[in-house]
């Protein structure tokens, strides 16, 4: 297969788990999301902000002038961690549909300048796609725990 054919093959694969997580995640209150596992690890939406946040140090090279960043997208000690560097203080609550629009509009703007034919952007696809697969399962488990 061409690597641009598997560019747009990763790319379709990256796109279904992403709906597939907006599905996983729907319906699920905010407590839930926010409630971290009795291990002290991150929650459904640490997850989630960290997947946000993953995917833009994977796909983001790839944009010529970048895209901002949202603090939403962070996990929180990736958060406190920025927050202690700029002295950056948010303490609204963040919201699951801010959180997946982020991630939407960040692959958007990503998916036209990550179809190109160099092993540099089939490497960032692939690894990007095996983390969201991972997290995912996280979320998963998460999930099923709180029920």
């Amino acid at each position: 297969m061409p690597a641009a054919d598997r560019a747009r093959s990763l790319l379709e694969a990256i796109e279904a788990e992403h709906l597939r997580l907006r599905a996983l995640l729907s319906g699920h209150d905010s407590g839930t999301l926010a409630a971290r596992p009795p291990n002290g690890k991150w929650s459904v939406m640490g997850n989630l902000r960290h997947l946000v946040f993953a995917e833009r140090m994977h796909l983001g090279q790839f944009i010529p002038r970048g895209h901002p960043l949202s603090l939403s997208e962070m996990a929180a000690d990736e958060y406190r961690e920025l927050r202690n560097l700029r002295m950056v203080a948010v303490d609204e609550p963040v919201r699951i549909d801010d959180v997946l629009g982020s991630l939407e509009s960040f692959h958007l703007a990503a998916r036209e300048f990550v179809v190109q034919d160099t092993e540099k952007v089939l490497w960032g696809l692939d690894v990007n796609l095996r983390h969201l697969r991972s997290h995912i399962a996280v979320i998963e488990r998460l999930l099923r725990r709180a029920r």
